[in-house]
């Protein structure tokens, strides 16, 4: 088959749903279809170039993104004037669009969606939500060639997701959201939902599966870095923020923890601090280490040859999965899970794994220290006696069954 993935978000470097689409695109490539992604960067890349033997095409982001992403270095009360001012104009604009935030976006897309079909003999198209501009896309697109084409949509998230305090905002979001789905599986062949959206919607047109996440890479290059062998070495690769991911809590339990056991811990971490608090934070503890960024290629190996792996999951955005647990599941490794919310997203996936302590920050901080004082002195020495089909609804493998038609 000849397949065009129409995304329009940003790519793997910068986005967690982009990790999913190239886990998708890569899976159906190795099955031998002909793959086109259409994606969104910085700036626009109108040419043709060849990425895991995909062949990608680029437009331009969004002007609110960019100008959205300028205010976050461009901070003071002049500048959150003009945003806020900008922002309340854009959102009358785009009012009654909705779900359709980014007219200019889409309208570029189906252009270049089109370029693509004429061009190659494209006869099904994957749809991948969000953003919505790759939605808006495939509906143009089957509406245009009709039969011609088979379209699949793929939602990562529910368009009727209420992310919103405000009242009224979520019920004209959940309103114009469900309006948009049930459309949409008017038009297209086959609509891929997460399993957590059971009972949403119904229609023969809906497959349930989950996060093409879980990816074992059996190749493992090695990386340079030597761990201290009188420690219990703990890593983290990831973003930290003070907001959504605040170490502080994890990092002042490890500290108590120290004193408490007999061998030493050293926490390395990997990855970008997002702000000036929390590498302050880090450099308060003289136990932790911060390395900077990790290039992608060492990852295996850094979680392979640790004692403990690290994850400090969302807080603010809770109820999204943080991606790189299905990384450290495949590493059959004990996992430390450090949540901050009773309804932490994380924890159904974390539920089936044997080996992991999870520490909740809204209890008992004593409570939380003899439990993981406990884990880092006999968690390494527990054998993994579980298989990874627990985790085959997160396999780019099984989604793809349903996009190509095997289920």
């Amino acid at each position: 088959m000849k397949i065009l993935i129409v995304y329009a978000g940003h790519d793997d470097s910068t986005s967690a749903n982009g990790v999913c689409v190239w886990n998708i695109a890569k899976e159906l490539k190795n099955r031998g279809h002909e793959v086109w992604a259409i994606w969104q960067f910085k700036e626009a890349v109108n040419n043709e170039f060849e990425k895991n033997g995909v062949h990608c095409f680029g437009i331009k982001e969004s002007w609110y993104y960019t100008f959205t992403q300028w205010h976050i270095s461009h901070r003071g009360l002049l500048y959150d004037l003009m945003y806020k001012f900008i922002s309340l104009l854009r959102l009358i604009y785009i009012l009654p669009l909705f779900p359709n935030i980014s007219p200019l976006v889409t309208l570029k897309c189906r252009r270049m969606a089109n370029k693509i079909i004429k061009l190659n003999g494209i006869d099904n198209v994957l749809g991948i939500y969000m953003p919505y501009h790759a939605i808006n896309t495939t509906l143009y697109l089957k509406n245009k060639y009709k039969d011609k084409l088979k379209v699949v949509n793929y939602h990562l998230d529910l368009i009727s997701s209420p992310n919103n305090i405000n009242s009224i905002v979520k019920n004209y979001k959940i309103w114009k959201g469900n309006r948009a789905v049930r459309r949409e599986l008017s038009l297209i062949d086959l609509m891929l939902l997460p399993i957590s959206a059971k009972g949403a919607f119904k229609s023969e047109k809906i497959r349930f599966v989950d996060f093409p996440l879980f990816v074992q890479n059996s190749e493992i290059i090695k990386s340079d870095f030597v761990f201290p062998t009188d420690s219990i070495n703990i890593i983290y690769i990831g973003s930290l923020d003070k907001c959504n991911r605040n170490p502080s809590y994890t990092l002042s339990l490890l500290e108590k923890c120290s004193h408490l056991i007999p061998k030493s811990i050293r926490v390395h971490i990997w990855g970008n601090l997002a702000d000036q608090e929390t590498k302050a934070i880090i450099e308060k503890f003289d136990f932790v280490a911060y390395h900077g960024l990790l290039d992608n290629i060492y990852v295996q190996d850094i979680l392979r040859r640790s004692d403990y792996l690290l994850n400090i999951s969302n807080f603010v955005t809770y109820n999204m999965i943080p991606s790189k647990i299905f990384q450290m599941f495949s590493m059959h490794k004990p996992i430390i899970n450090i949540v901050r919310h009773e309804g932490d997203a994380s924890l159904g996936y974390f539920s089936k794994y044997p080996n992991v302590m999870i520490i909740r920050e809204y209890s008992n901080f004593d409570f939380g220290v003899q439990s993981l004082c406990d884990f880092l002195t006999k968690g390494n020495l527990m054998q993994i006696k579980y298989n990874d089909i627990l985790y085959i609804e997160s396999t780019p493998s099984y989604i793809c069954d349903y996009i190509d038609g095997k289920k």
